[in-house]
């Protein structure tokens, strides 16, 4: 068996995939794969590979490729991509003309166009039944609503640091870890709390990194 680090939509932390028996898949080639929500694409950030005999849980397969993209399915995520942009845009005049205590981040489609999932941030209950109508009629398929965190939103737009790289929650990070004032005080004694926050508005999660420094390391042996 052969597996692949797969980052699925292009976004956020790469997770493992088993390769079907007698496929080979290179870095940067798209790939097609069953997700949680229906048939979706991914991007291959390495070379497809044997595993070691023992694996962790992280290393671990979570499913197996379908296949790697073909011409037809390149046109399809395309097609997904731009139908994600329009209902985005059409979301978010629905929620100022509905007047929702909500910002809308990102809209999450499948291949098959099935259904599509409104990623949201607030700070308060919103009732949206009345959005999901006027989504559902618009778009013609089943609209899902998921309320996210700011830390999830930040991961979500992969968005530069103030180191000048990209975010570690969009790129070796799994679940972002909650960084302690104690620990951030520690890491950059004396540095204004202001400077130390990241695009989420919470503290940066490499002020932890400062307490435990492998476990970045580990994290970016495990993308190599």
């Amino acid at each position: 068996m052969k597996v692949v680090r797969v980052r699925l939509r292009d976004q956020g932390n790469p997770v493992t995939y088993a390769v079907p028996e007698g496929a080979e898949v290179s870095a940067g080639e798209t790939v097609i794969l069953e997700g949680e929500r229906g048939t979706t694409w991914g991007l291959a950030v390495g070379h497809a590979r044997t595993p070691p005999a023992s694996l962790s849980c992280c290393q671990r397969p979570r499913g197996t490729l379908t296949r790697t993209a073909a011409l037809d399915d390149l046109d399809a995520v395309a097609r997904l991509r731009h139908r994600e942009a329009e209902a985005l845009d059409f979301c978010r005049v629905r929620v100022e003309a509905l007047g929702l205590p909500m910002k809308v981040t990102e809209m999450e489609g499948v291949l098959s166009g099935k259904n599509l999932t409104c990623f949201f941030t607030s700070d308060r209950r919103v009732d949206f039944r009345q959005l999901v109508k006027d989504l559902g009629g618009r778009l013609r398929c089943h609209v899902l609503m998921h309320q996210i965190g700011t830390r999830e939103e930040a991961r979500r737009a992969c968005g530069i640091g103030p180191c000048g790289r990209d975010l570690c929650c969009s790129t070796f990070l799994g679940k972002p870890k909650g960084v302690s004032s104690r620990e951030a005080r520690r890491a950059a004694p004396g540095v204004a709390h202001a400077k130390l926050t990241g695009l989420c508005g919470k503290l940066m999660c490499c002020l932890a990194y400062e307490d435990a420094p492998e476990a970045g390391e580990r994290a970016l042996v495990s993308l190599s």
